[in-house]
């Protein structure tokens, strides 16, 4: 019985009990109301829901990046579909006040169904912030050099907002997929989802049978079809062969680079002297502490300041007059730490990607844990130090098994068993 059904005040006498009860009635009609409202609608609005999903699939949202199981394929009925697409339109609005200033002209954005390209095609769903965003887009690169005569890859038009806060999205190829093509692609009953197991931290193994599974379907059915490659991509061993077509496509905005060669050449001037070689230290903390605990069950905290002491005297040790040019999401601890050293710079910056422009504008690099420092460390494109972390049942990213044999021959893991207190 729903509590917006009415509730019976029989046996009960005076008006502060009848007032008590129909305050009582209204409280649990709201929020029987706001329990629907979150199950049909995973996201609290419109504008959150752009970062996440492109449509919605009657109650299920198209993309639900936390579940640790994977949810029937997607197949929708043409009903739902219509609703998606509607649903769509009528948010289309909010997404393009922020796209106007957004130069994606140059872009091929597939925005109707089907679009004229070459099927199956493959769509790369991230939800991450900026580093999962990258390490999605150089996966999805990867498979576009070797299935580009039998599929396309693309991307959300989400995620390429959130690229071009970074990158120049005039070196940026794939195709962007626009939230109405997801609508229509239900419509037709076109759309698969494909998610990987969260529970074993397994991000990619499904990825190539899904290419090759849906390119077979293909040849023997002609439907065009679309799937949806969701979850974190970040085993970087996927993209050790592509390294060129990478730093090809990840050119890092012209305004960005004059910022945080200013800031550099700011240090070299309180400093007073040109010979100076920036390493930059990306720090993770923030949520990622109880991430380290609680999902990838290790039995120490996050590298702290013993790690931080061994890797920056690596590079004491090794290099001429070396600053280090500190970022962090926790830049309040870092100071704590590392205030004391005369040799250390903290970042300026108000956003993410100006952290990852000044941090790749060093020479070399030191990380802790997570995809951002990976790919700040990548950007500067010198020696990079980070912790061997080895008491943990998953392996935290990044570790040598997510870089392979090979790609990665600068990159040096410094075993700390974790690192010291935190």
């Amino acid at each position: 019985m729903s509590w917006c059904s009415g509730v019976s005040l029989w046996g009960w006498s005076g008006r502060r009990q009848l007032l008590v009860m129909v305050l009582l009635s209204a409280v649990m009609c709201l929020l029987h109301l706001l329990a629907q409202h979150r199950a049909i609608q995973l996201y609290p609005s419109p504008k959150l829901q752009m970062r996440v999903g492109e449509a919605r699939h009657g109650r299920e949202s198209l993309v639900s990046p936390r579940s640790p199981t994977s949810p029937p394929t997607l197949t929708s009925t043409g009903a739902r579909g219509r609703e998606a697409k509607n649903e769509a339109h009528q948010n289309a609005s909010l997404e393009n006040d922020h796209l106007e200033a957004i130069p994606l002209e140059n872009r091929i954005i597939l925005s109707s169904w089907p679009p004229k390209v070459r099927f199956p095609l493959m769509v790369f769903l991230n939800v991450g912030r900026l580093g999962n965003r990258l390490n999605m887009y150089a996966v999805a690169l990867a498979f576009q050099e070797v299935h580009r005569a039998s599929s396309t890859v693309a991307i959300t038009r989400d995620s390429m907002v959130e690229l071009v806060a970074l990158l120049d999205p005039a070196h940026l190829p794939l195709h962007v997929v626009d939230r109405f093509l997801i609508g229509e692609a239900m419509e037709e009953e076109a759309i698969e989802r494909v998610i990987p197991d969260y529970l074993k931290n397994d991000m990619v193994s499904h990825l190539e049978p899904t290419f090759q599974r849906a390119e077979k379907e293909y040849r023997e059915s002609g439907k065009p079809k679309m799937y949806t490659m969701e979850g974190y991509q970040n085993r970087m061993w996927l993209i050790a062969g592509h390294h060129h077509t990478i730093r090809a496509a990840f050119r890092i905005r012209d305004d960005l680079k004059q910022k945080a060669a200013r800031f550099l050449e700011g240090v070299r001037q309180r400093r007073g002297r040109r010979d100076i070689t920036f390493v930059g230290f990306h720090i993770r903390r923030t949520d990622y502490i109880d991430h380290f605990r609680t999902f990838f069950n290790c039995t120490s905290p996050l590298p702290g300041p013993a790690f931080y002491q061994l890797a920056m005297n690596h590079y004491r040790a090794t290099l001429r007059n070396p600053v280090f040019v500190v970022a962090s999401d926790d830049l309040s601890n870092a100071r704590q730490h590392l205030n004391t050293s005369t040799d250390v710079e903290f970042t300026d910056m108000k956003t993410a990607a100006e952290d990852m422009a000044l941090l790749g504008s060093c020479s070399h690099s030191i990380m802790t844990v997570g995809s951002f420092g990976f790919w700040a460390s990548f950007f500067a494109g010198g020696q990079v130090v980070y912790p061997l972390i080895t008491n943990c049942t998953l392996k935290p990213f990044v570790h040598p098994d997510h870089l392979g044999p090979r790609g990665y021959e600068n990159w040096k893991a410094i075993d700390v068993g974790g690192g010291g207190p935190v």
